[in-house]
């Protein structure tokens, strides 16, 4: 398919405006976001900060096949 000189600016144009068309639909106003609650709601997950031991399980599971790093047993 070949495009006229006659095409290409009004393609050209077309597409600006559709471009410009697209940016104007997008930048409308915004959304209102619901107001924000005066305390903060209590967290669900906390982390604990504690100090690595070394320890000896008393249990020993056995392990068959192929086993990857991150399946290793114990």
């Amino acid at each position: 398919m070949k495009i006229s000189k006659f095409q290409l600016p009004l393609l050209t144009v077309l597409t600006i405006a559709l471009a410009a068309a697209f940016v104007a639909a997008m930048s409308g106003p915004a959304e209102a976001q619901a107001p924000a609650a005066s305390a903060a709601p209590k967290a669900a997950l906390t982390v604990k900060r504690v100090i690595a031991q070394q320890s000896t399980w008393p249990q020993t599971l056995s392990g068959t096949g192929s086993v990857a790093a991150w399946q290793e047993v114990v």
